[in-house]
């Protein structure tokens, strides 16, 4: 066997970035899951926003989209 050595210094562990550990399928399936139910959660308050009181809205320091709908 032959060696022939180039001049580049050798690849150690300090110079290759490490990777963040992978999730695991059942650990991207919760996150998933976590991200959908979040989207439900948010259309279901959006769909009853206009049953809350705009003073109310105001206290709490919310304010509507431009594109919303249900903004008088």
């Amino acid at each position: 066997m032959t060696a022939i050595s180039l001049g580049a210094t050798p690849v150690t562990s300090a110079t290759v970035p490490a990777k963040p550990p992978r999730k695991s399928p059942f650990e991207r399936f919760l996150d998933a899951l976590y991200e959908s139910r979040m989207r439900q959660a948010s259309r279901e308050m959006n769909r009853h926003l206009h049953l809350v009181p705009a003073d109310v809205l105001e206290k709490a320091g919310f304010t509507l989209p431009k594109n919303d709908p249900f903004a008088h």
